[in-house]
């Protein structure tokens, strides 16, 4: 008993040192030699990018595990991750830089693989997802979110012969809304509308190299402006010593040294102001503007695996005020998503009834693959793209200058 008490007291006091006696999570091993925790440069980035879909909202815990198992991300044993491999990656602290142990937190050495940021951001995605799970008529993925044109009344939805309808429910008083538009119909309508925000994987990969361009840039220029304003407060110090040497030496006059004192403490004040603003992170709209980018390209594979609730997610981060008239689907883009689709309204238009998808015909994959292709051709759109994304970092600009 004594034997144990002195194992646990010795677990505790490396524990406040910062040091992990057990084995290192996935992501980490444990160096023999040092014996310390030390990334594994195999799988570390891994865990990273696993971390940032899940917290983008758009990547269930399955579609996480075919994610893994395209990285060819396996766990010691040499063996694929599953869904409790993966939950425990995303609720494990130890990511970002502490160590939980007996419900305790201590800070650690390891160097993290995340920030706390993101982090926070995955514990708030998944305390939004289990609210979720269990709801009634969850087959019924559109419901709840779209309404009426007409008359304002809630979109519902009713199974007849295996598929799913929505229609008005005319609660609000007299409607002539009485058409249904087949849940296959109005996923294709959502799948036109994210085609108009989609940035392809070569797109992608040089918006983010252009966008980690100006956050380098932006960094250094916000060093040597802190620099600058540093050494035109030394200055400024040294103006008021020699000033009230002059006062005291009886040099200078009362009236003139008050009248100068204060000029030289106001530019003073204004100075320190303006480091504490550059003090703050000048390059605050990068991860979000990263963040639409990601979202961005995410809705081509999105519409590909004809996931219908990873649509719902993605158009209800993109858009809002979600209405449908004559089996007509519309909404209107937030911003920024606004500067990337080039519209503030979103329309589908068409002549033909887009109730063709039958997902019980052997047809039915090969046309919505199809038409995926042509809605997500793989074309390099950098050039066109660059302006639109330029206007969300500039959206993101404005926003955080605006609440410092």
């Amino acid at each position: 008993m004594h034997k144990k008490s002195n194992i646990k007291r010795g677990i505790r006091q490396k524990l406040r040192r910062g040091e992990w006696s057990a084995l290192a999570p996935i992501g980490y091993f444990n160096d023999s030699k040092t014996r310390k925790v030390v990334l594994d440069s195999k799988k570390y980035h891994k865990v990273k990018k696993i971390f940032e879909l899940y917290a983008t909202s758009n990547y269930s815990l399955p579609v996480l595990v075919e994610i893994a198992k395209k990285m060819n991300f396996k766990n010691r044993s040499g063996k694929n991750l599953w869904i409790h491999s993966i939950e425990q990656i995303l609720d494990n602290p130890f990511y970002y830089g502490v160590m939980r142990w007996k419900g305790e937190i201590y800070e650690g050495t390891h160097p993290p693989i995340i920030s706390k940021k993101l982090y926070d951001k995955v514990q708030e995605v998944r305390k939004q997802r289990s609210r979720s799970t269990g709801k009634k008529n969850k087959n019924f993925v559109f419901r709840g979110n779209i309404y009426c044109d007409e008359c304002g009344a809630m979109i519902t939805a009713d199974t007849h012969k295996g598929h799913n309808y929505y229609h008005c429910t005319r609660r609000k008083g007299k409607c002539s809304q009485n058409k249904y538009i087949r849940e296959e119909g109005l996923a294709y309508q959502m799948a036109v509308a994210l085609s108009k925000i989609w940035i392809n994987d070569t797109t992608k990969s040089k918006m983010l190299r252009y966008l980690e361009k100006c956050k380098k840039k932006e960094a250094g220029e916000s060093a040597s402006a802190i620099q600058g304003l540093e050494t035109g407060l030394k200055t400024i110090d040294g103006k008021l010593n020699r000033l009230l040497d002059g006062y005291i030496s009886g040099i200078v006059e009362q009236e003139e040294y008050q009248t100068k004192r204060q000029d030289l403490i106001n530019k003073k004040f204004e100075i320190k102001q303006k480091l504490d603003s550059l003090a703050q992170d000048s390059t605050g709209w990068f991860e979000p503007t990263k963040e639409v980018v990601i979202d961005c390209n995410s809705v081509g594979e999105i519409v590909k695996e004809k996931n219908y609730q990873r649509f719902v997610e993605i158009v209800q981060k993109a858009g809002a005020n979600f209405v449908l008239k004559d089996k007509l689907f519309s909404f209107s883009w937030k911003e920024p998503f606004n500067f990337i689709s080039k519209n503030r309204n979103f329309t589908f238009l068409s002549t033909k009834s887009p109730d063709v998808f039958n997902p019980l015909s052997p047809s039915s994959k090969k046309l919505f693959q199809s038409l995926a292709q042509k809605l997500f051709p793989e074309t390099d759109l950098f050039q066109d793209w660059w302006s639109r994304v330029e206007k969300v970092r500039t959206y993101y600009k404005d926003n955080f200058s605006a609440q410092q």
